[in-house]
């Protein structure tokens, strides 16, 4: 095998025509509405209800579509509201906007603004809980002290995921009110529809801040003599599946979920929460993907805390598996700092392009916004700062962006360069296939073996030491991977298509002399995409800090002229490969926050 070197500089060689396809280069200089991102428009656009008021966020603004639902008054009940969304959506076809519909009054879903469980209390989120102090265990709502009663948008019961009747009356309520009230040729327009946040609700995450806590919808207060206790999952017929699936009686071995370490005790755990996950698979995510598929829509949006990988377990049971129940598998990042995916962020972004891998799907979805930018003091971020986080979450995969940036203060030009930066991406990656060597190991169900519930805010220094260890090596090994420039999927076996598994950094470090890319000097803060469309090798290089010169590295079969792609200008270069020795230098020199794409010729 050759190793080819090439030139990666803001500076190239004099612009010609570079040999891309004619039907990339027509997206990548004027991207249609299919590769730019969606601007999340609660309560159906009220404002943009015609479609002169619409073609502001196509027009303006260069978006491609919106993510809408109907407004919160009498959420779902009320007609006039259901007008407003009728003609937004029927303004957003009319000018040529995509359009998905968000399935949930705030979050999380499936509440339907509280409606799933209105005459229904026997769906509510269960727990059951364990009391060391007593002791003894008992089966009680889920609310207190979970996700449900603090989160950013609204203190109010919960749906229990596990149970068969919930996902079926949370379709009725939202997803088919949608399909009829639209009728078929709006319906018909809609691509997607976005769940946000489910998961078991049996978690405590921690409390948000009081000023926070303080503008939230107060539909259910919080009994504050509700003791926080150590909770696990639990629905009327889980017994029943636990010994169908296992053969053997989970109710007198429950003592078992709380404590005791033991083989035995971890076997139990294992099983009951690989139970749980499949549950949660079937029973919610694999209903609605159903009902979409059904009614030709895909099912798509993202879980809840994708970054702690230790609330894992306890959030979905597994968090892989339920993601590829998913047609466009999501993600959400609040914040844009650059070197976002170099903290948790990879893991936010990893798993659902992971998930759309193992499935053979392409999509993968994130909403992103400078959230946590705004709540700690930096304010809005700039175009720049933008971009590049559009960047690394393309090079991980992604491809639909849904948007909570405001279009104000920093105005429609702003937010249209950003909407065709995200566009050139897509025009080149969106039909590209991500190209993984190397899978890191997913130790799921060694930590559904070892997790113990606490009652507590979520903290890994209280689970045990084999379950920091687990957390250690997966989260430790990807960063070096990605730190490494070395693209990797996410696996809880080893794919047939895969070269190495992955389980420690003493493994990764090996891969270094197995013909992966490297960078000399090396810098940790240059992430690296590999994808492949039509028969063409295409690299997405970020820059995630200051201005770097260097050489990389890349092994390769055959030199030749190879197109270069900057998204933030437009530019496009070629210049041919050539083949050398792997000692002999060669200039890398890539901008702070800049990214590049490098495509092979045919």
């Amino acid at each position: 095998m050759k190793r080819l070197l090439f030139i990666l500089s803001a500076l190239l060689p004099l612009p010609v025509f570079a040999e891309i396809p004619d039907s990339w280069r027509a997206e990548w200089s004027s991207p249609s509405a299919a590769m730019r991102p969606l601007q999340i428009v609660h309560s159906g656009g009220l404002a943009h209800d015609t479609p002169e008021k619409m073609a502001y966020y196509s027009h303006a603004c260069g978006l491609g579509g919106i993510v809408c639902n109907v407004g919160p008054e009498s959420y779902l009940e009320n007609d006039d509201q259901w007008k407003r969304l009728i003609d937004a959506v029927a303004s957003a076809k009319a000018v040529g906007l995509r359009v998905w519909i968000y399935d949930e009054d705030g979050y999380p879903s499936p509440q339907a603004g509280g409606l799933t469980l209105r005459g229904r209390p026997d769906l509510e989120s269960m727990s059951l809980v364990y009391d060391a102090e007593r002791p003894g265990m008992w089966v009680r709502p889920a609310y207190e002290h979970t996700h449900a009663s603090s989160n950013h948008a609204a203190m109010r019961r919960y749906p229990n995921l596990l149970h068969p009747e919930t996902t079926q009356r949370f379709l009725k309520l939202t997803h088919e009110q949608y399909r009829d009230r639209l009728g078929e040729e709006l319906f018909g327009h809609v691509e997607a529809f976005f769940t946000d946040e489910p998961s078991t609700n049996v978690l405590n995450i921690g409390q948000v801040p009081p000023e926070i806590a303080a503008r939230m919808k107060k539909d259910d207060l919080p009994d504050p003599n509700i003791r926080p206790l150590p909770m696990v999952p639990w629905t009327d017929d889980l017994c029943e599946r636990y010994e169908e699936k296992y053969g053997e009686d989970l109710y007198p071995a429950r003592i078992m979920l709380f404590m005791v370490d033991t083989d035995e005790a971890k076997k139990t755990r294992r099983q009951y929460w690989q139970l749980v996950g499949e549950l949660c698979r079937d029973r919610y995510y694999g209903e609605i993907q159903k009902w979409c598929a059904a009614n030709g829509v895909a099912s798509s949006g993202h879980t809840l805390h994708e970054e702690p990988t230790h609330s894992h377990v306890p959030l979905d049971g597994n968090k892989l598996d339920v993601l590829r129940q998913m047609d466009i598998p999501g993600l959400d990042i609040l914040s844009s700092n650059p070197k976002q995916a170099f903290y948790g962020g990879w893991r936010a972004a990893a798993f659902p392009a992971s998930a759309a891998w193992h499935t053979g799907r392409r999509k993968v979805m994130t909403e992103v916004c400078d959230l946590l930018e705004q709540l700690y003091g930096g304010g809005h971020v700039d175009l720049e700062t933008m971009c590049a986080a559009a960047a690394l979450q393309a090079a991980m995969g992604v491809t639909e962006f849904t948007l909570y940036y405001s279009i104000n203060p920093r105005g429609e030009e702003t937010h249209r360069k950003y909407c065709e930066y995200v566009g050139r991406l897509n025009a080149i990656l969106r039909d590209a296939k991500p190209v993984y060597d190397v899978a890191l190991y997913y130790p799921i169900a060694e930590l559904q073996a070892e997790y113990l519930p606490h009652a507590e805010p979520l903290d890994l220094g209280r689970q045990s030491p084999e379950t920091r260890r687990l957390v250690a090596n997966f989260e430790d090994t990807g960063l070096w991977l990605l730190r490494h420039q070395i693209p990797f999927v996410i696996a809880e076996e080893k794919p047939e298509s895969i070269k190495y598994m992955v389980e420690t950094v003493a493994d990764a470090e090996k891969l270094q002399i197995s013909g992966m890319p490297r960078i000399t000097p090396e810098n940790s803060w240059i992430m690296l995409g590999r994808f492949e469309r039509d028969g063409r090798d295409i690299f997405v290089v970020y820059n995630a800090d200051e201005d770097y010169e260097g050489t990389l590295i890349i092994p390769w079969t055959s030199s030749g002229k190879w197109s270069v792609l900057d998204p933030a200008t437009g530019e496009i270069s070629s210049f041919d490969v050539v083949s050398v020795k792997s000692s002999e230098p060669f200039s890398v020199k890539l901008r702070h926050k800049q990214t590049l794409i490098f495509v092979s010729g045919e």
